[in-house]
């Protein structure tokens, strides 16, 4: 049996540069965990396929979504979910070249954000920020907050 690489081993053989986009949209309805588990599942699916990796918030009709990857398929993914009827009002928050990935074990995190908000720092103000004044330095800091923290508790 041959092992796939890993996420970090592809982006090596990949000539594609590193990149990552984070965003947030309005849900176009409510959902609750039952809506989100299929969703995840089939998103993890085809992440994996394009060699993508992030994770995804959801709290009070709002999503939160980090993706990285090779640029096409990160490029290809927002134009699908530009046109999915699941979001509405997406709002790029940055764009970035990384050195490597936050999230390279995982297709698709996701957690509970409550637990996340009381752990870790920031997180809070920037849920309870997107429908205003959004600071990007402080969202993505609170990403790179949340991708270690992340990492620690699924070890």
């Amino acid at each position: 049996m041959i092992n796939a690489p890993s996420r970090a081993e592809s982006d090596v053989l990949c000539a594609q540069p590193l990149i990552s986009k984070l965003y947030t949209s309005r849900a176009s309805r409510r959902f609750g965990p039952a809506d989100l588990a299929p969703m995840l599942k089939m998103s993890r699916a085809k992440n994996w396929l394009r060699s993508l990796t992030g994770i995804l918030l959801y709290q009070d009709g709002r999503f939160l979504h980090y993706l990285e990857g090779p640029a096409d398929g990160v490029d290809e993914r927002m134009d699908r979910i530009r046109v999915d009827p699941r979001h509405s009002h997406i709002v790029m928050l940055a764009e970035q070249q990384p050195a490597a990935r936050l999230f390279p074990r995982w297709t698709m995190a996701s957690t509970s954000l409550p637990e996340a908000e009381r752990t870790v720092p920031g997180l809070r103000a920037v849920f309870a920020g997107l429908d205003s004044s959004i600071d990007t330095a402080a969202t993505t800091a609170a990403v790179a907050r949340l991708a270690a923290w992340f990492a620690e508790q699924h070890r």
